[in-house]
């Protein structure tokens, strides 16, 4: 009984774990926002100079993690 049930239940879960991931992704992004702009708000109600956003590296391969993946695949 054991192996058929897990045999179903693999397949289930592969598919809801993408959605999830996506979804915790955006949700964390979204949060960041509203406390970046939380934090101008307070900063520009104090006088305060508004903290400017920090700039992230860009990467020297953009393109080259596609070709890990299938590499590892």
């Amino acid at each position: 009984m054991l192996p058929a049930t897990l045999g179903v239940m693999i397949p289930i879960v592969a598919l809801l774990i993408g959605p999830l991931i996506v979804f915790i992704i955006v949700w964390g992004e979204n949060k960041r926002r509203q406390l970046e702009h939380a934090e101008r708000l307070k900063a520009m109600e104090k006088g305060y100079p508004i903290p400017m956003e920090k700039k992230k590296p860009r990467a020297r391969y953009p393109f080259a993690w596609p070709f890990v993946f299938i590499g590892l695949g």
